[in-house]
């Protein structure tokens, strides 16, 4: 098993999508920036529920999870190999 290192993932991401469909990028780029900025809202409202103990716990158990829900995911984004509707001359 690979282990990665936090900096290392979002690149990855996008490279992976971005090898397999130009149409995608751009929201990955957007569903990046909308996840981090929820996250930061999400993560300051469960402190103050749970605490910060709770708080690293539950962001342990996700990325821990992670990498099991995206597994069955790696038919989700078009492969660019596939040929595309040619337009009409």
């Amino acid at each position: 098993m690979k282990y990665w290192k936090l900096p290392e993932i979002v690149p990855l991401g996008l490279g992976h999508v971005g090898a397999r469909s130009d149409e995608f990028l751009p929201w990955a780029w957007g569903i990046n920036g909308c996840a981090s900025v929820l996250s930061a809202i999400l993560a300051a409202l469960l402190a103050m529920h749970v605490g910060f103990t709770g708080v690293v716990t539950i962001a342990a158990i996700l990325y821990l999870a992670a990498p099991a829900l995206l597994a069955g995911s790696q038919g989700f984004v078009p492969d660019r190999k596939r040929s595309r509707a040619k337009p009409s001359a």
